[in-house]
């Protein structure tokens, strides 16, 4: 989803008196999946994740960073560095196309090659980016 309501990305911010399952509750995520077991993580200072298990069916929801505070590059080699993956994947949405090229397409993962590469033009500058390395 892009283009998400300000005062609904507003409560995925952390504050004293927030909590995940706040996060969960006041957003409307648990109208969506009422009879599931949900599992929820609030992030210092903004972001949220969500899984959630209802019979055979596993779901997550993530509200994550904005690029322009985060570089992307040492995130992906830290995860690296903790995980040490044989194969993993990476998908970035951006709304401005010159930030897809220069966080996503301008670097390469030492020690990784590219499996797969889809680009999805969203339009009004905006652009989702998947790659999966091995």
């Amino acid at each position: 989803m892009t283009g998400l309501d300000r005062a609904m990305a507003f409560m995925f911010y952390k504050s004293d008196s927030s909590s995940a399952a706040l996060m969960t509750n006041s957003s409307g995520i648990r109208k969506i999946l009422p009879k599931s077991k949900i599992y929820d993580f609030e992030f210092e200072s903004y972001g949220y994740s969500m899984n959630s298990i209802e019979d055979d069916a596993i779901s997550n929801i993530h509200v994550t960073y904005n690029l322009k505070e985060v570089n992307l590059s040492q995130l992906i080699e830290r995860v690296l560095v903790c995980f040490h993956p044989k194969e993993f994947s990476i998908a970035v949405h951006v709304d401005i196309v010159e930030m897809l090229f220069d966080n996503i397409y301008s670097y390469d993962v030492k020690g990784y090659s590219i499996n797969l590469e889809c680009y999805e033009d969203l339009g009004l500058g905006g652009a989702v980016v998947y790659r999966k390395f091995a």
